[in-house]
């Protein structure tokens, strides 16, 4: 099955009131249940972002480091990639290319899916755990992934080592130079000049417009 017609078919479902979805609530909040679901995630972890932000990114890494699972696989849009620089140097092994709508599949037995796009639906999250439902999402799921590049292939920004990623997190924090060496546990002078570094890897203008690109404020 196609993306658009999986997507066409969900839409139909939710909005008749099927009872093979379930509302688990605001899609604003959809970063939180997901990650309430993460948890308990034994195998792997699917998802498809049509937009990203840095701090949803920074919350699933945080999740993976928590609880470790065997299988992640991340396709984000080429859109969520642009705004979102950090991204290759957080989730290096996700991919970019099409992404129908946002999803996300665990264990192969829970499809997450948001409500239909322009209905009084769009704001919510929902959950199937139907089998033919989930077998659906799989298949979407893996054209986009086979479809897709690796995200190191896309970037046009180098990698950041750990150290320069940690350095670009507390700057996109707002965090001062002492803030930000007395959080990493390094001297004022490399601080400074890691700062340096990181504003030029964003090709910025000053410390505010780094900010801002690494928040995903400006390109």
């Amino acid at each position: 099955m196609d993306a658009a017609t999986f997507l066409h078919r969900v839409a139909d479902l939710m909005l008749a009131g099927d009872d093979r979805f379930r509302l688990l609530g605001s899609s604003v909040d959809a970063n939180e249940l997901i990650l309430r679901r993460a948890s308990q995630v034994t195998t792997r972890v699917w998802s498809l972002h049509t937009e990203t932000t840095l701090n949803g990114l920074r919350s699933g890494r945080e999740a993976a480091r928590l609880h470790p699972v065997p299988e992640h696989r991340h396709v984000f849009s080429p859109r969520a990639e642009r705004l979102c620089p950090l991204l290759a140097s957080l989730v290096p092994g996700a991919r970019v290319g099409p992404a129908p709508g946002p999803m996300v599949i665990t264990d192969d037995q829970h499809a997450f899916l948001t409500g239909p796009p322009g209905s009084w639906l769009a704001p919510t999250l929902w959950e199937t755990t139907d089998p033919t439902l989930v077998a659906c999402a799989r298949e979407v799921f893996l054209l986009s992934w086979h479809a897709a590049r690796p995200v190191t292939d896309v970037t046009t920004r180098p990698l950041l080592t750990a150290r320069l990623l940690d350095v670009a997190l507390a700057l996109a924090d707002g965090s001062s130079d002492r803030e930000i060496a007395e959080e990493l546990g390094i001297g004022a002078r490399t601080t400074s000049a890691e700062v340096r570094r990181i504003i030029q890897w964003c090709g910025a203008r000053s410390r505010g417009h780094a900010i801002a690109v690494l928040v995903g404020g400006s390109g």
